[in-house]
């Protein structure tokens, strides 16, 4: 058998080796030279690894070890993918453990060197965290390798803290830089996300901010999911911003109103946003706050007005600390801005955002809606927020499914003037048990529907709490 595919021509054994697995891969590599070096690019190319708080670590310092003998081994992983959730005890979360032991430290010898000879100022600091395990300082060191990565996805379980990381993003984007680093001339797709709700074990000061918007000087990424925690000042990591001129899709998390405009400000061509709005209660710092700043929203939006194509607006709460229940919410200013989105075809946001959370059918969604709009999704975030009165002065969600229904029968009467390319209007709501939107409401919406000639539904999603 290994006769055989030794004497194919490379492009056969090319088609051959695309059908394969990675434990196929490793299984060529022991045959033979030959075959080995047509396996090890394919083996190399996509690693991909899941850390469970179950299992052990991942083999991170093993393939560090074997990249940095070979560096040409390095030069075939195009496809990154570390992901795993946030460790908890039960109740809070908890720091993940380090990848190598102290008495392992002597295998690390060959790491360190390439540390050094990166000629980084920190160098000293990056391999004192390499001697504790800190994974930071693994995964700066693996992405350090990667030097022709076309995609960089990074889970909770490697982001608890990103120090290491940042310093060598910094350092290989920000101009000027001087530093023995690769460029990441093809990094294309990245994603580095932290874990939502309160993560105790990385401490309320530690901000990922500089860490992570390095991301935005890739000189040719095109997608973009990333969770930037918000500042009490921003400033980007150079002495100028970016102009990301490839950068198409960007899905946002943790970052807060107040400088998600800063974000969008450098966003040049930008047509897909999905930016998760989140309060977590149990973290209390400068920008970290129970309101809605509606108007933030809408100058931030208008950054990116003449490019957008496709906006989702998430919002989330979080019980915080030794809470039972979850924190009041409420808006503040209007979201006029977003009726200027003119190349906005597609929206999801939640109805709070439009309309707030205090009943009122003498609103008109018109005012807050894009012209050219084709289609609308609209949820109920937030539904929970002051349920059980924890700001007794901070209005509850007081929409009922019939006030709901004759706010949108307001609006798409005259739906042909005001967005003649409307298409559908979906409410995507989550089951709270409320006893809302029985088969009888549910019955009215399609019949209001079907009299202004716009397909009108409404999807129930099961509860998380």
């Amino acid at each position: 058998m290994a006769q055989c595919l030794d004497s194919c021509p490379t492009e056969i054994l090319q088609s051959i080796f695309d059908l394969l697995s990675s434990s196929e891969y490793r299984a060529l590599c022991l045959v033979n030279r030959n075959l080995r070096t047509h396996a090890e690019p394919f083996l190399y190319s996509q690693i991909e690894w899941i850390w469970r708080e179950v299992d052990g670590p991942p083999p991170v310092v093993k393939l560090l070890r074997s990249i940095i003998r070979r560096p040409d081994l390095a030069s075939f992983i195009k496809y990154l993918c570390l992901d795993g959730k946030c460790f908890s005890d039960g109740v809070y979360r908890k720091s993940i453990p380090p990848l190598v032991t102290p008495q392992a430290k002597i295998e690390i010898d060959d790491l360190n060197a390439f540390v050094r000879n990166t000629q980084l100022p920190q160098a000293d600091v990056w391999i004192k965290e390499l001697q504790k395990g800190t994974i930071d300082a693994f995964v700066a060191l693996l992405v350090a390798q990667a030097s022709n990565i076309r995609h960089l996805s990074l889970g909770p379980a490697f982001t608890q803290r990103t120090e290491i990381l940042g310093v060598l993003l910094r350092s290989a984007l920000c101009p000027p830089s001087h530093m023995k680093l690769p460029t990441f001339e093809l990094l294309e797709i990245v994603s580095i996300r932290l874990q939502t709700w309160e993560d105790r074990a990385r401490g309320k000061s530690i901000k990922n901010t500089a860490n992570i918007l390095p991301l935005f000087y890739l000189p040719n990424a095109k997608s973009m999911s990333v969770s930037i925690e918000s500042p009490s000042v921003f400033s980007w990591p150079a002495s100028y911003p970016p102009s990301p001129t490839n950068l198409v899709n960007l899905d946002l998390t943790c970052v807060r109103e107040v400088s998600l405009g800063n974000v969008l400000a450098a966003m040049v061509h930008l047509r897909r946003l999905s930016w998760k709005w989140y309060y977590d209660f149990g973290l209390d710092d400068d920008t970290n706050k129970p309101i809605v700043e509606l108007d933030q929203i809408g100058a931030a939006l208008a950054h990116v007005k003449d490019t957008l194509e496709d906006l989702s607006i998430v919002a989330d709460i979080g019980v915080g600390g030794n809470d039972q229940f979850l924190p009041a919410i409420k808006t503040r200013g209007c979201l006029h801005e977003v009726a200027d989105l003119t190349k906005l075809r597609k929206i999801q946001i939640p109805w709070a955002f439009l309309v707030g959370f205090v009943q009122d059918t003498n609103q008109q969604l018109l005012e807050v809606i894009p012209r050219n709009i084709e289609e609308v999704i609209i949820t109920n975030d937030l539904r929970l927020q002051n349920d059980d009165e924890m700001e007794p002065s901070w209005p509850a969600w007081e929409w009922t499914d019939h006030a709901i229904i004759t706010l949108l029968e307001n609006w798409l009467r005259d739906w042909k003037e005001h967005t003649p390319f409307l298409r559908s209007v979906s409410l995507h709501w989550t089951d709270h048990e409320f006893q809302e939107w029985d088969p009888q409401m549910r019955r009215r919406l399609k019949e209001v529907g079907a009299q202004v000639g716009i397909f009108l539904e409404i999807v129930m999603i099961e509860s998380f709490y």
